[in-house]
């Protein structure tokens, strides 16, 4: 039964009271160089710490922090915000204030607009970390925002998001990982540009020299539930020289664009969406990895451009709930879709997704694998419980598990410059799948144009050439 309308109104004016006094403590510090701890906090009398500031802080608080060199502060913010008024630390100016990196102990806290470079102790070569579910010192953090960040030179995780973060417009440069994300975390529109590791001792193929790079690292690592990736371009890893020609990352162990696995205290993850994204030079594309539960279920990778994988493509194992439609896999190695277990093949969708070469011979002679199977099961029998049709095959050997596939070369805007768009004269226009719920392409432009979908990551529009 609802009180009366006369003891209701108090109670709606005390609510609107509590938060009207929330909105009025809400303040906004400054840290400046030169400050002081002891000054006020004001943009004429900043604070000198950002530890300062991250002990003051409340809910609904902004820090801003002019253009100064920080590199030595590594904050740690315990205090939380809320998903109303979180916690703001923000560059007075983008770039121009160089922070030695941000741990965050709390939850809903936005860091914006920092550069964190080079490692220290404190940081110990991560750039911002709010915590994963793995660890038990320290667990993923909720609802953080990291945005408009440029993080170089790290030998560690530029960014470890928490949970339910958004991680956005990020650039992440010559780092040793880009990013581990945890379950309910939006990761859109961010640059990974070159992934680096110490030297390689011993090729993973037995002749061949070492070479500076990564020791299976990857772009992005992923642990939970309910993730998105989107937008995003990932790019760069050769054998991290400078000046190093494009081909020689591949003498490395193993580097991922997208990767997972459910042991080691990471559980399994379920409704993960690859989508949109723009991504060169690597090992392996997306290699989620069921490893001991086999419960991981739910991975649409869609839309994406993937160049220069030398072993594999999309490669997930031992996952359920598997689709793959309208990707461009250029040079992605032996099988660029790639189905090695009966339980992963169990409903498996592979449609229109354009696979083939560019250049070959320039990529077997830096270490890639030979193109064999465009898509592969590995068992021809598990194809039976898949969807597997309407893709475009080139260079590679076609196992006709489609009746629809389309066996051509592609006809490409500029493969030379890494514009893998269909020319309208291409084989690949209108010749896809129609699939209700993919509505633009990998630019964001409407999809489908004309009688069918095309092929691939992009869709020829009325307006190009």
């Amino acid at each position: 039964m609802n009180p009366p309308i006369l003891l209701r109104k108090p109670v709606n004016l005390i609510l609107a009271l509590f938060f009207l006094c929330l909105q009025i403590h809400a303040a906004e510090y400054f840290v400046g160089p030169g400050g002081n701890d002891q000054a006020a906090g004001t943009r004429i009398d900043p604070w000198g710490t950002l530890q300062r500031a991250a002990d003051a802080a409340m809910a609904g608080d902004i820090i801003t922090v002019l253009p100064g060199d920080y590199a030595i502060q590594v904050p740690e913010i315990t205090k939380s915000g809320t998903k109303d008024q979180p916690i703001v630390f923000q560059s007075e100016k983008s770039g121009e204030a160089q922070i030695g990196g941000f741990i965050l102990l709390g939850d809903y806290i936005t860091i914006r607009g920092f550069k964190i470079s080079g490692d220290n102790k404190q940081n110990r070569g991560r750039g911002i970390y709010a915590g994963m579910a793995s660890d038990s010192k320290h667990p993923a953090q909720t609802g953080c925002v990291i945005s408009d960040n440029l993080l170089t030179n790290l030998s560690g995780t530029a960014i470890t998001s928490g949970r339910d973060a958004v991680v956005r417009n990020n650039i992440m440069r010559r780092v040793h990982r880009g990013l581990f994300v945890n379950g309910g975390t939006l990761v859109e529109n961010n640059e990974i540009d070159t992934l680096t590791a110490p030297i390689v001792e011993k090729p993973p193929e037995g002749n061949l020299p070492a070479r500076q790079g990564p020791k299976k690292t990857c772009y992005a690592f992923f642990a939970g539930d309910n993730i998105v990736f989107r937008g995003n371009h990932w790019h760069g890893t050769y054998d991290g020289r400078d000046g190093a020609p494009p081909l020689n990352l591949f003498y490395t162990w193993g580097t991922d664009f997208f990767s997972t696995w459910d042991a080691g205290g990471m559980g399994s993850s379920n409704n993960i969406l690859i989508e949109n994204n723009r991504c060169f030079y690597a090992t392996h594309a997306v290699e989620p990895l069921a490893r001991v539960s086999q419960k991981s279920h739910g991975i649409i990778v869609r839309n994406n451009l993937f160049v220069n994988t030398c072993y594999v493509g999309v490669f997930p194992q031992k996952w359920t709930g598997v689709v793959v439609e309208n990707n461009t896999l250029i040079n992605c190695g032996a099988y660029p879709v790639w189905s090695r277990s009966e339980i992963q093949s169990r409903g498996m969708v592979v449609r229109n997704n354009l696979i083939s070469v560019w250049k070959p011979e320039e990529l077997w002679a830096n270490g890639f694998k030979p193109p064999e199977s465009g898509i592969r099961f590995d068992q021809d029998e598990w194809q039976k419980e898949a969807v597997a049709d309407f893709n475009l095959i080139h260079g590679f050997r076609n196992r006709n598990y489609g009746k629809n596939d389309v066996n051509a070369e592609p006809i490409f805007v500029d493969p030379d410059a890494g514009d893998f768009r269909l020319k309208p004269e291409s084989p690949g226009v209108d010749a896809g799948a129609d699939i209700p719920e993919i509505t633009t392409d990998g630019l964001g432009r409407p999809r489908p144009v004309g009688k069918a979908f095309d092929i691939g990551a992009f869709e020829v529009q009325v307006s190009e050439p």
